[in-house]
């Protein structure tokens, strides 16, 4: 990847779901940081202390799955409330005349990750843009933090296979 850069096609380097561990290990190697670091953050599953650990090396996350993809592919997704219906990102979306969605995103966009929803849906995708029109204060971050399981739900685990090993999340 590193070479690609002095072709001129890519501008930056990104990587995804590594752990603190193994991006240690990169950042000793690497001759050119990462520039984003993609991986599961959302509500339920914050994981702030290591998104604070990547501004303190100056690499941007992204978070995927910011509305907690609740897939019943794997186990933990059919065993938990759905994100955007959970009492605390409903009150707060009433109190803003919003949707969970747009709360679940702007508390991500709030607390300096980009976020990548996903949909096909053409109206979800236009309300999710909305998003950004959402201004909340520090009383509904502080009521958010309290929602953190945490719970990975993008998490083949219970299939047998062991990834995500120093990262938080069950």
């Amino acid at each position: 990847m590193e070479k690609l850069l002095d072709t001129g096609k890519v501008k930056a380097i990104g990587i995804s779901n590594f752990s603190k561990k193994e991006l240690q290990q990169l950042l000793k190697t690497a001759k050119i940081k990462p520039a984003v670091h993609q991986f599961e953050t959302h509500p339920y599953l914050q994981q702030q202390s290591f998104i604070d650990w990547h501004k303190q090396q100056g690499i941007q996350v992204t978070a995927y799955s910011p509305l907690g993809n609740q897939n019943n592919v794997y186990d933990l997704g059919a065993k938990v409330e759905p994100l955007i219906k959970h009492p605390i990102i409903v009150k707060i979306a009433k109190k803003h005349g919003v949707n969970g969605a747009q709360v679940a995103l702007a508390w991500g966009i709030k607390r300096g990750t980009s976020v990548v929803p996903k949909s096909v849906n053409e109206g979800r995708i236009k309300s999710n843009f909305e998003c950004l029109k959402v201004k909340l204060d520090d009383k509904d971050m502080r009521e958010i933090e309290k929602m953190n399981g945490p719970y990975r739900f993008n998490n083949p685990s219970s299939w047998g296979y062991k990834f995500f090993a120093n990262l938080e999340g069950v």
